[in-house]
């Protein structure tokens, strides 16, 4: 199962070891491991750095993971997450942690990604209604383990159900195919 399916989540970047390279970090994601279990087959190193590439990190591949910012590492985890060519990848908190800046590059990096990649799906996890990306379409609300809304975003994400949700008057705005939740006055 670990194979058919990608994982990106911040917290995993903090297991990697102080001396493993981007690169090898991506390559990783071709068994789901945290060290590289053999000599990585030269197929897989050169699609490593076509999706570091991809991401916006070519030029970072052989430095160390820790030498990153949290925005490059969110990066550098998302193409460990292509590397296996999963058919599902899911994101717990891609974002969490990262600056405005941050946030919104990798947010774009993920819709260019995932239209890429159309039969690709993908699940993300968070609390934060502004950090779905764009190529989202279907949501579940969840409060206390019980199902709040669930369906397309469209009938899911809009002022009552979140308001239901969060507990708190909530106000939802839509911009260029995102989301913005605010308290209401």
């Amino acid at each position: 199962l670990r194979r058919r399916i990608g994982m990106v989540e911040p917290g995993l970047g903090r297991r990697f070891y102080p001396e493993q390279r981007v690169i090898d970090v991506v390559l990783t994601g071709v068994a789901g491991t945290i060290l590289l279990p053999d000599e990585p087959l030269q197929d897989d190193v050169t699609k490593a750095f076509q999706l570091l590439g991809q991401v916006g990190l070519g030029d970072f591949a052989l430095r160390t993971f820790v030498s990153l910012s949290e925005g490059e590492r969110a990066r550098a985890l998302l193409a460990r997450g292509l590397m296996n060519e999963a058919p599902l990848i899911l994101f717990d908190e891609p974002a969490a942690g990262l600056d405005l800046a941050g946030r919104e590059l990798l947010l774009s990096t993920i819709a260019t990604v995932v239209a890429e990649r159309p039969r690709l799906a993908t699940v993300t996890v968070t609390h934060h209604i502004e950090e779905l990306p764009e190529t989202t379409t279907h949501a579940l609300l969840l409060r206390e383990g019980r199902v709040v809304a669930q369906g397309p975003v469209a009938e899911v994400l809009r002022d009552a159900e979140l308001s239901e949700c969060f507990g708190l008057p909530l106000r939802v705005e839509e911009f260029a195919g995102r989301r913005f939740v605010r308290a209401a006055h």
